[in-house]
């Protein structure tokens, strides 16, 4: 297994994580969201699931062009 491959299935882990720790704070703000909420929350949510996204795909896309 190259440096390559190491590295994007350390990324692929990495994604994994950023889309739980997403999922995690959607439901914190379902159960806990009121007046003093930051109006950039659901900006924060839906960033940070989509980087988690793009850190999967471009590790995917990198890892199979290399197998």
């Amino acid at each position: 297994m190259s440096w390559l491959q190491l590295f994007c299935v350390f990324m692929i882990g990495l994604g994994i994580f950023q889309i739980y720790k997403s999922y995690q704070y959607y439901q914190d703000l379902k159960l806990h969201a009121d007046q003093n909420t930051s109006v950039f929350a659901p900006a924060a949510l839906c960033s940070s699931a989509f980087m988690g996204l793009v850190f999967i795909g471009i590790s995917l896309a990198s890892l199979l062009n290399w197998l």
